[in-house]
């Protein structure tokens, strides 16, 4: 069913061809517009809504390295929310992507540069959870100064819920994630 999702990042399924939207674990609807008139629109830069979420004064580290002014260019370029087409354009923009976290894994961050994560999430709240160790991993072998995390605000893992998580570990522990975190939640 991932496969006909117009928003899947692993799909073999030509765009033309896939007609859902994944809109939670195993839930799925036909998407909107119905795929026959996707073609007839016409194709216009359409702006992503986005949220931001700046913990531990994330954005003040990105406007430091000359980031933040790069990143907005991305999310302001956007026309669709696709893991795919962030990820290139982090990559136009001069990112690594596909950086290894731990040699001897598949394991890999969306982009890189100058001590910055990217890591782009639009699947699982678990996911979301493994990346933040991953990252605790990271920081501890002095690897990052900040990350950008992405992810959507309609469905699973919402940013509202990822947020939600970073609060609780910055009310009740803050010591427990000390890597500053910029969420961006895209709508």
């Amino acid at each position: 069913m991932a496969d006909l999702c117009f928003d899947s990042a692993s799909s073999q399924v030509s765009e033309d061809k896939r007609f859902l939207v994944r809109i939670g674990r195993g839930r799925y609807k036909l998407s909107d517009p119905p795929q026959e008139k996707r073609g007839s629109m016409e194709k216009k830069k359409a702006i992503v809504k986005r949220s931001y979420f700046d913990y531990k004064n994330a954005i003040t580290i990105l406007k430091e390295k000359g980031l933040f002014t790069e990143l907005e260019e991305i999310l302001n370029d956007l026309t669709e929310i696709d893991h795919r087409k962030i990820q290139q354009a982090f990559s136009d923009k001069g990112w690594e992507t596909e950086k290894k976290i731990l040699l001897g894994t598949g394991w890999a961050w969306d982009a890189y540069k100058d001590r910055v994560i990217v890591s782009v999430e639009f699947s699982l709240i678990d996911a979301v959870h493994r990346d933040f160790f991953r990252l605790l991993m990271w920081h501890h072998d002095d690897k990052v100064d900040a990350v950008i995390y992405i992810t959507t605000t309609s469905k699973e893992p919402k940013y509202n819920n990822v947020r939600r998580d970073i609060e609780i570990c910055y009310t009740d522990y803050p010591h427990l994630m000390p890597v500053p975190i910029l969420l961006i939640g895209l709508g």
